[in-house]
């Protein structure tokens, strides 16, 4: 009986050996991806421009390859998916004399998918925002802003962890000097307070004289403990880095 469930993308054996060259003819970085037998993605190596990989693969093992940053899906010789042929598939009905000293590998030329003219607007206007929500500042309809936003590569904020330091560092520093403000505004209207001299011109005779002073040292504590940076001030976040894909060596692995 037949079921309506889709079939899932994944290696099947590891029967005939393949020898393919991966050679990268985009100005972008791809990502090469393998689907093992379980049908998940595991990405091999990050293939610069004008790059080349060589794989010891198997027939019925598909790859396929994505941009590093966008993850658009690119293509190879023609197809989305790309499955080696075994091998020896080439020499067959040659003689023995026709037949090469040693086996060479199968060039795969990985090239951009055909995009339409909106798809190309939005992904040149994308590289050129600073921030994903400068995409509601554009004079667009509203269904291109919310596509522009949530298009990758995303654009926030920080984007490094040194960027996250230096706004760290400039909050501490607010704090602090907010603190100095706090402490300089009081010790100005504790000036103007009594006799209207200053601190210190009148000798602390009375017991209210002395309750009043220590009320005013306890404020003036309480008051630093307030604007005082937290204790963490190297617990910076760092957002973990969102990966599915698993590393592999492969100067070690075949696939």
């Amino acid at each position: 009986m037949g079921t309506n469930e889709p079939e899932i993308l994944r290696s099947i054996e590891d029967r005939h050996k393949a020898f393919v060259r991966f050679i990268n003819t985009t100005p972008y970085p791809i990502d090469v991806l393998w689907i093992n037998y379980h049908g998940q993605a595991v990405r091999y190596s990050i293939l610069q421009p004008l790059g080349t990989l060589d794989i010891n693969t198997f027939a019925t093992h598909p790859w396929i390859f994505v941009e590093h940053e966008t993850r658009d899906r690119f293509i190879a010789e023609g197809k989305d998916v790309f499955f080696p042929q075994p091998w020896f598939t080439r020499y067959l009905g040659m003689s023995r004399d026709q037949l090469p000293e040693h086996i060479s590998r199968v060039e795969v030329h990985i090239t951009l998918p055909i995009y339409s003219l909106r798809d190309i607007s939005l992904r040149a206007i994308k590289r050129l925002l600073r921030h994903d929500l400068h995409a509601f500042s554009l004079d667009i309809p509203k269904s291109l802003q919310c596509e522009l936003a949530s298009m990758l590569p995303r654009k926030v904020a920080i984007h490094s962890t040194e960027s996250k330091k230096k706004v760290n560092t400039y909050r501490v520093n607010k704090r602090k000097e907010k603190g100095r403000r706090t402490l300089a505004l009081l010790l100005k209207n504790w000036s103007r307070s009594s006799c209207g001299i200053g601190p210190g011109c009148c000798p602390v005779t009375d017991s209210q004289t002395r309750d009043e002073n220590e009320k005013f040292r306890i404020h003036i504590t309480s008051s630093l403990q307030a604007v005082r940076p937290p204790n963490s001030r190297h617990a910076y976040v760092h957002e973990p880095k969102l990966d599915y894909f698993q590393h592999v060596d492969a100067n070690k692995t075949n696939a």
